[in-house]
């Protein structure tokens, strides 16, 4: 049986300073020569897969919790799961009126725009130069309240918890969106906050990629809140050490922790049981 393996990013293929060890690279690569299947699911979006141009990855990658699918080779979006304009018309008013330092990602042909309202917070200043400076990314400031945006498709925010909260708990039961709140695994005083169609998700995404391109099972590696998505299509799932104890929960197997170069290790041991 044709078979994917699926991993997260961040606190699962990537080390503590959110980088691939050379081990990593060299070990899936070997098994990649030799026919292994393999793709990431991820929060991050296309600027931030420079991170994987050494892995030789040949199946489209699940970006932005399942929001984008994406050919990393040709630099390409197969994909997007948009926010309607019903959303969009009850979110941003919201948004503005909090005034979070937040991001709004848009669809445009084949590339995606990122807005935003300010950048007030520390955190916020960080993540955007970091991405400025190590990604090319480009932000594009302007006022919610006003704004008309073409194929919204995502927004994220990250803070401190007690910031983030009252926006979620304004937008966690609209109607036809999906709101995903999970703590920053490199920094515990903050929390993530990210707003999609509740049509977009790990799960779906995946789904999408097994079905149009042929694979009859999917093996998914994951550490954090928002990989539960991706556990819940696959057939086999795998936590690292160090993933969240509701993650765990929900693991098949307890693998050696991301600083450990678990994923690689286990697939160097384990792949050959799935093909």
């Amino acid at each position: 049986m044709k078979t994917l393996f699926v991993s997260d990013l961040d606190g699962t293929l990537l080390d503590k300073n959110a980088q691939l060890c050379s081990a990593t690279v060299k070990n899936i690569n070997k098994l990649i020569e030799k026919g292994l299947f393999f793709t990431v699911a991820t929060a991050r979006s296309p600027w931030s897969m420079v991170l994987l141009k050494d892995l030789n990855i040949n199946c489209p990658a699940v970006l932005m919790n399942g929001v984008c699918i994406y050919d990393i080779l040709s630099r390409s979006i197969i994909k997007t799961f948009e926010l309607n304009d019903y959303i969009i018309s009850i979110l941003l008013p919201i948004i503005h009126k909090l005034d979070l330092s937040g991001f709004l990602y848009a669809a445009a042909d084949n590339t995606i725009n990122v807005y935003y309202q300010n950048v007030t917070t520390k955190n916020a200043k960080v993540f955007m130069e970091h991405r400025i400076r190590q990604f090319g990314k480009s932000f594009i400031k302007t006022d919610f309240s006003g704004i008309s945006v073409k194929r919204p498709i995502y927004y994220t925010v990250s803070d401190r918890y007690e910031v983030v909260l009252p926006l979620y708990n304004y937008v966690k039961n609209i109607k036809g969106l999906r709101a995903e709140f999970y703590r920053d695994i490199y920094n515990d005083n903050l929390w993530y906050l990210e707003l999609l169609s509740d049509l977009a998700s790990k799960a779906i995404a995946v789904e999408y990629v097994k079905q149009n391109y042929g694979f009859g099972r999917v093996v998914a590696f994951g550490d954090n809140l928002n990989d539960l998505p991706l556990f819940a299509c696959a057939d086999y799932c795998l936590a690292v050490e160090n993933a969240h104890d509701d993650v765990k929960k929900h693991a098949d197997e307890i693998i050696e922790s991301n600083t450990k170069n678990g994923v690689a290790k286990w697939l160097v041991k384990n792949y050959h049981k799935f093909i």
